[in-house]
């Protein structure tokens, strides 16, 4: 038992989420909400299946579906975020010859992910099903961003570096259960502290004039203890048939704003809006047991404040639009132990509805006796267009009066989940 508890406590940790961060995003940040690698392989479809303590990110019902007895799961990750930026350069006509890129970014990140979840089974203890608990990351901010400085004349000579650094996690330390209320009815709730802090820091470091290099950082030190609640429940229409639903209740995260030297800089606040997400769920009756996987999520948030984003940044939060997301997935179990997973999930963008996102997923794994190892990866690739992110009359240019940038931003996904079940 101590044993148990050991690994457990170790799981917890060292636990870490998927997630994504451009420059655009912070404070606020990306989620894609990928609990392990079967979901991910599913393109975050599947949230009526989650195995283990991911259904604590899915659909907490869904921590009752699995056999009675201890799961643990350990899930290494890796992300990835190329960019690039380019401008327009135009002939004598005032046609766009070539776009010109003047930045490239590729930055790799790794975490954990993990958890743990108990089922002692009906006849144990009437209406429990399961309980779980688990640390996810909310929104991993980790960003970095570097771009070069030329002169725009024959020679190209090098003027500057500049720089965004944007460090920190806020880490989701969540319980939940699963109850069986009828035949084929079960009912979910989880409740989730979160606990991190931020910093974004933005650098012109200039190479022959070092006294007029421009460097600043804010640090965001959360001054609250948000709670993530949800409630969900699913329901087995038939044997191959289940339908879901669960509902995220909204949150505010407050920061306290420090410069570097520890002045206080103000307060921010960042609202996440109420989430729906509904869910079905057909397993095949051939001897493939294929299983399709359909879930709609909707999140509110044209109904909350827009954030506060670092003083002297190029971006800023306007009105912000309520975002759908539409993920689908399919799995086969071979031989009966070889899953093959494919999924694909398209999103709109809370800053803006007219951008959306597509994101294709495959993965696979092996069952053994009491252990199950999956492996999934996923590509999503975005463009838009949006300003300069430094001023170029830091330089002495001007393109204020210049078309926006075209930025081309390349995710990579990728997981492992190790599963092990300890029975009853």
């Amino acid at each position: 038992m101590r044993a148990i508890a050991l690994t457990i406590w170790m799981t917890i940790a060292m636990s870490a989420a998927v997630t994504a961060q451009n420059a655009t995003d912070f404070p606020v940040g990306q989620n894609w909400n990928f609990p392990d690698a079967r979901a991910l392989g599913l393109a975050g479809a599947g949230a009526l299946a989650t195995e283990g303590a991911g259904a604590l990110m899915a659909n907490p019902a869904a921590l009752g579906r699995d056999a009675a007895g201890v799961t643990l799961q350990l899930s290494p990750v890796a992300r990835s975020l190329e960019e690039r930026r380019s401008f327009p350069v135009f002939d004598r006509f005032d046609d766009v010859s070539v776009k010109g890129i003047y930045a490239i970014n590729n930055r790799w990140f790794a975490a954990m992910q993990g958890g743990a979840r108990w089922a002692p089974g009906l006849e144990a203890v009437p209406f429990l099903k399961a309980v779980a608990v688990g640390a996810f990351v909310e929104s991993d901010q980790n960003y970095r961003y570097e771009e070069e400085v030329r002169e725009n004349v024959f020679g190209d000579a090098l003027l500057a570096y500049n720089r965004i650094d944007m460090d920190g996690r806020i880490m989701r330390y969540a319980v939940g259960a699963a109850f069986g209320i009828v035949d084929g009815l079960d009912a979910g709730v989880q409740v989730g502290i979160l606990s991190g802090d931020l910093a974004y820091e933005r650098a012109v470091t200039f190479v022959d004039d070092p006294e007029d290099d421009i460097r600043s950082r804010i640090d965001y030190g959360m001054d609250n203890t948000p709670v993530v609640a949800s409630l969900g429940a699913t329901y087995a229409v038939t044997p191959w048939v289940t339908v879901g639903s669960h509902v995220r209740l909204p949150y505010t995260i407050d920061y306290q704003l420090a410069s570097e030297t520890g002045d206080a800089e103000g307060m921010a606040s960042v609202e996440y809006p109420m989430e729906w997400h509904g869910s079905l769920e057909y397993r095949g009756r051939q001897p493939l047991l294929a299983r399709f996987h359909l879930d709609v999520s909707y999140e509110w948030w044209s109904e909350v404040e827009a954030p506060v984003f670092p003083v002297g940044s190029a971006v800023n939060f306007g009105a912000l639009d309520n975002r759908t997301a539409i993920r689908a997935g399919i799995e086969h179990l071979i031989f009966g132990q070889v899953p093959l997973l494919f999924g694909i999930q398209y999103r709109t963008d809370f800053q803006n509805r007219r951008n959306s996102q597509t994101l294709v997923s495959t993965g696979t794994g092996f069952r053994g006796e009491g252990w199950t190892v999956n492996a999934s990866g996923a590509f999503s690739k975005v463009s838009y267009r949006f300003p300069d992110l430094f001023d170029d009359t830091l330089y002495g240019g001007n393109r204020s009066a210049a078309p926006t940038d075209d930025v081309d931003e390349r995710y990579f996904f990728g997981m492992v989940t190790v599963t092990v079940e300890l029975g009853k």
